[in-house]
């Protein structure tokens, strides 16, 4: 870490012999991956990346670069004084951080690779096709990373983070070809597999097994319950609404509904990246601002949107520590690290499908990347399981399932306990199983 900081260092020495304000970042990436196939290990790999940001202020131009440590400092800094002198002025100043504190880690930090945990993802592998001839495949990720910040005004921090990442998918032949899927995340590889990932084999061979011989959806159920990974992806198709930086662009249909109901009593919405069991952790964003709980909705109400230091100072704000880079180490922007849906009290506990006779359990959805971020309108493919009187289920495929996320958040009948994890667009998003009125089903 010593020498990635000497060079972040070095940039911020250029920078003000060029009379400039400047601001870095050095990401140091470690990650591996693993896969194995009904006991047989298929394929392993690993890569470590290291990725700098500099960002750039003189003279109200401002200017960026993305690149390795491997460009010499005075280059990187005369590159992005050179783009922001052909841009717009831009005004006023962004201000620093103040300065972090000493290096930090996450809770629960596990530098263990994918690599060196070959045999118990091999043996959980093996299983499911010893017993009923099922293709099983489980793919371990993880990825580390080593942060360290500078700002030419003070400003100087670092962390290190870990994400590990366990894939199941199970094919299973009856009548027809049946595929389960599901993933699981944590900051641990070991403790993934010392429970999460059985669990989330089970739940993919459960599937598998089931859309093997699913029918069409015929009739009306009674409720619509979404799995809670097909609730988390709709959540991310809410995340824009809000972002301050979409509602200072009128793209927002909450952008004049702070204090209104905009949802069931009882439902909150939070970003946090400062939770110990979440699969990401940082304790101040892109932009060295220290990150926080922030309370998007309490009770039903809108309280709050996401900001970053730039949004926030062209609205009078305050940054809410949500200054994220994309995957390609873009400028920061307003995104969500870490976005959690829950019922709270005020909602009723969704129970299990052994309870709920008529109820459509949605479990799957393809295509929801079609769906409208601006008017929150979407509609996907969808399979599931049709829940009968007698509490069995019949599973059920090729219907779709339509709507709108905003007018979505005001129908939520009842809420799980469990969260499950999903992957947004620079982080992550999370929701429990919802029940929910007012969506429309086709086939």
């Amino acid at each position: 870490m010593s020498s990635g900081d000497d060079y972040l260092k070095r940039l911020m020495e250029c920078a003000e012999s060029r009379d400039a304000v400047a601001e870095a970042g050095l990401v140091l990436t470690r990650s591996s991956e693993l896969v194995a196939v009904n006991g047989r290990l298929d394929r392993s790999g690993g890569a470590r990346v290291a990725t700098v940001a500099v960002w750039t202020w003189r003279d109200g131009h401002e200017g960026y670069l993305v690149c390795t440590p491997d460009v010499p400092p005075q280059d990187a800094v005369d590159q992005a004084l050179g783009l922001g002198e052909r841009l717009a002025a831009r005004a006023p100043l962004p201000a620093a951080a103040p300065t972090a504190g000493p290096p930090v880690s996450a809770p629960g930090l596990d530098p263990t690779p994918a690599e060196a945990l070959e045999e118990p993802l091999r043996a959980l592998s093996v299983e499911p096709g010893r017993r009923s001839g099922l293709r099983t495949e489980l793919r371990l990720q993880t990825q580390h990373r080593e942060v360290l910040m500078r700002h030419s005004r003070g400003f100087a921090g670092s962390y290190r983070d870990s994400t590990a990442t366990v894939q199941s998918r199970v094919e299973a032949q009856g009548s027809g070809v049946g595929f389960g899927a599901d993933e699981r995340f944590g900051r641990s590889a070991r403790r993934l597999l010392d429970g999460p990932a059985a669990e989330s084999l089970r739940e993919a061979e459960e599937e598998a097994r089931a859309h093997s011989g699913a029918g069409a959806l015929d009739g009306a159920p009674a409720d619509v319950v979404l799995h809670g990974r097909v609730a988390a992806a709709l959540l991310g198709l809410l995340a824009p609404t809000l972002m301050l930086d979409t509602v200072r662009q009128q793209r927002s249909r909450w952008g004049d509904r702070i204090g209104e109901l905009v949802g069931v009593r009882g439902l909150s919405v939070v970003e946090d990246v400062t939770l110990d069991d979440a699969p990401v952790w940082a304790p101040f964003d892109d932009e060295g601002t220290p990150t926080r709980t922030v309370r998007l909705i309490a009770d039903g109400v809108l309280r709050e949107f996401l900001a970053d230091r730039r949004t926030a100072v062209e609205a009078g704000a305050t940054s809410t520590g949500s200054g994220l880079r994309g995957p390609r180490g873009e400028m920061p922007s307003v995104r969500a690290g870490c976005l959690l849906l829950s019922g709270g009290d005020g909602v009723p506990v969704q129970g299990d499908r052994q309870g709920d006779a008529g109820a459509l359990w949605v479990t799957q959805a393809q295509g929801m990347h079609m769906a409208n971020e601006v008017t929150g309108d979407f509609s996907f493919g969808a399979s599931g399981l049709l829940v009968a009187a007698n509490g069995r289920a019949r599973p059920v495929r090729g219907f779709t399932v339509a709507g709108n996320v905003h007018r979505m958040m005001g129908r939520i009948e009842a809420a799980g306990r469990t969260p499950r994890y999903s992957r947004g667009w620079a982080g992550f998003v999370a929701a429990p199983d919802l029940r929910v009125t007012g969506l429309s089903l086709g086939t």
